[in-house]
């Protein structure tokens, strides 16, 4: 056998044995702090995005009618021992999210759970978003983003528009993802 051909081989067993170790794990990610203690666990909705190595979560939202307030929690678990989390919470067109956890920073070195509680509030029927944008600061200067949205009913939801709705297409996979336009400040 030639020594490329060794190379080669050698490489696709390792390939292998990652993934077969990686089979073995739960669906999802779990952060170290989360199989220490349980309570701290995410609940069942969870997303995992590309970007800073943070899971979101939230609580389970509440019927809520226009010019009613409604209350979302989001959890946020990650695994870095040093620097700071930042969290801001914005609102699709027709929603109003306030409340005094609008913005927050967490200290990463802390074991607090991390928990965002946001108000929100709509006068018209209707489905909205409420968007939330996490930066990752360690220490030495290195950050990193990652964002999450919380889909919100108001009555009886309403028409959504083409964008609000997303178009299916398919990626080089073969995998149907639905995506919806977006902006990024980069700063």
């Amino acid at each position: 056998m030639k020594w490329t051909t060794s190379i080669v081989c050698i490489a696709a067993a390792g390939l292998m044995a990652a993934c077969s170790q990686a089979a073995d794990e739960p669906a999802g990610i779990q952060i170290e702090r989360a199989k220490t203690d349980p309570a701290k666990a995410l609940p069942l909705r969870t997303t995992i995005k590309p970007g800073a190595a943070i899971s979101f979560g939230h609580s389970e939202l509440a019927s809520v009618e226009p010019g009613e307030n409604g209350r979302v929690t989001v959890f946020l678990a990650e695994p870095y021992a040093q620097g700071q989390l930042i969290v801001t919470a914005h609102a699709s067109d027709g929603l109003d999210v306030f409340g005094a956890e609008r913005s927050m920073r967490f200290d990463l070195s802390s074991d607090v759970p991390h928990e965002m509680t946001v108000d929100y509030r709509a006068t018209r029927s209707g489905d909205y978003r409420i968007g939330f944008s996490a930066r990752v600061e360690l220490d030495g200067g290195f950050r990193m983003g990652s964002a999450y949205a919380v889909p919100v009913r108001i009555g009886s939801g309403g028409d959504m528009t083409a964008a609000q709705k997303g178009s299916v297409q398919t990626d080089l996979t073969g995998e149907r993802r639905v995506v919806f336009q977006a902006v990024e400040t980069i700063r």
